[in-house]
């Protein structure tokens, strides 16, 4: 592979410094875009989009946690 290309399989990681308020201010984002993803469920009928929703979900949660656990 040539050099700065990224592998598909493989996340580049990013290591940044924030400061507090900075994570509180990310993980009220995020927290409502998990707000988000609930109230579009449940405007939505199709079970196969319910699907996509729920592993978004279920990814911004785990975003989350891992910020709550920066603090």
């Amino acid at each position: 592979m040539a050099s700065g290309q990224l592998n598909a399989e493989e996340p580049a990681v990013i290591s940044m410094e924030f400061t507090m308020a900075e994570l509180e201010m990310l993980s009220s984002g995020i927290l409502s875009l998990i707000e988000k993803t609930t109230q579009a469920k449940m405007l939505v009928p199709d079970g196969k989009v319910h699907m996509f929703i729920d592993e978004y979900y279920t990814k911004l949660q785990a975003l989350n946690t891992r910020i709550c656990h920066c603090r």
